[in-house]
């Protein structure tokens, strides 16, 4: 099986790192506009930055539409549902 080293493709090495990166500090949704304002210039510049990484946009669309977007809308759901169902003591 062949492997390369990070010192024969630095600029996919870049990419994943700065992508793994990214992808830790907006692992948990937030509800607020500021949030997902960051998201998208942070990864737009990424995917700008690495363009001549073919696998670029794909793993940050995959991120953002397959992963984050599905927590943020499974935390909602959440969310309301136990809104829905407090009860406030008499």
């Amino acid at each position: 099986m062949a492997s390369v080293t990070a010192k024969e493709i630095p600029e996919t090495q870049g990419f994943f790192n700065e992508f793994w990166a990214l992808c830790k500090k907006y692992y948990i949704p937030e509800y607020d506009d500021c949030f997902w304002e960051s998201v998208n210039n942070e990864f737009t510049a990424l995917r700008d930055k690495y363009q001549n990484v073919k696998s670029a946009s794909g793993m940050i669309n995959a991120f953002i539409f397959d992963d984050l977007e599905v927590r943020y809308k499974e935390m909602k759901k959440e969310a309301q549902q136990c809104q829905n169902t407090v009860t406030l003591p008499v």
